[in-house]
């Protein structure tokens, strides 16, 4: 497939929303866990912001698989599904540290309260990981 099928995956309207409903979910999960490491257990923002960006990945992936790109699955592919999440979690690493990078640089610098710092953060992350996630992990370019 070109590159234009590859644009035209990308662009739908559908997954995109759904895409991003998801990512409401993971920046709500995020946020609340990244204020209760740092308010209720004082754990660095840095520490917080890693831990908490891992277990928005995890959700967030799960929730991919069975519902935003719950046409791009197979019944009985365990094995693949191993496969993807570890290839979600690698892409999204990305986005990830992108996001981390961006919350530390706004807190530090401009002094925004960490957690609105965080959503700038997500904000930013939102369209690698989008792009890597469609492309890499699930491949709608293929269909």
């Amino acid at each position: 497939m070109g590159l234009v099928s590859t644009v035209r995956s990308l662009a739908s309207g559908v997954r995109v929303g759904q895409f991003l409903g998801v990512g409401i979910i993971g920046l709500i999960v995020d946020n609340a866990t990244l204020a209760a490491l740092v308010s209720g257990f004082d754990t660095s923002i840095s520490l917080g912001a890693i831990i908490s960006k891992e277990l928005s990945i995890i959700i967030m992936f799960f929730l991919n698989e069975y519902y935003t790109f719950a046409d791009r699955r197979t019944p009985g592919e365990h094995i693949r599904q191993i496969y993807r999440f570890a290839k979600s979690n690698a892409v999204r690493a990305v986005g990830g540290a992108i996001g981390i990078a961006v919350l530390l640089f706004v807190n530090n610098v401009f002094g925004i309260w960490y957690l609105a710092a965080n959503i700038i953060g997500i904000a930013t992350g939102f369209f690698a990981n989008y792009t890597l996630e469609s492309i890499v992990t699930w491949k709608v370019h293929r269909a």
